[in-house]
């Protein structure tokens, strides 16, 4: 799947979610972010029919941004929760759109 194709979906999934209510913008955990870093990760996993975890997210997020490995872990715990409610978001509108039809069937 292209990482392109996933941006508006990615773009709608943002919006709703409490990452962009929230202000995690300002940790730059944004659309860029997303659109740049997550959409190619995002495309790997659908391709092979699952979705990407809340933890892989953060730790992408802790390397685009240069953490160490402990800093990463402690931001990981304030961000999760936002995390997991942009993917349930980001779940339901690739279902919704039929870009991932094994996720629709109820696989991980």
């Amino acid at each position: 799947m292209n990482p392109k194709a996933l941006s508006p979906i990615l773009q709608d999934s943002y919006s709703r979610s409490s990452l962009a209510r929230e202000g995690w913008a300002n940790a730059l955990l944004d659309e860029h972010f997303l659109l740049h870093h997550l959409a190619p990760l995002l495309a790997y996993h659908l391709e092979a029919g699952c979705m990407v975890e809340v933890e892989s997210v953060a730790q992408l997020w802790a390397r685009h941004l240069g953490l160490s490995e402990a800093l990463g872990r402690r931001w990981a715990e304030r961000i999760s929760p936002a995390i997991a409610d942009f993917l349930l978001i980001l779940k339901a509108n690739l279902k919704a759109a039929g870009t991932a039809p094994r996720l629709a069937e109820g696989r991980p």
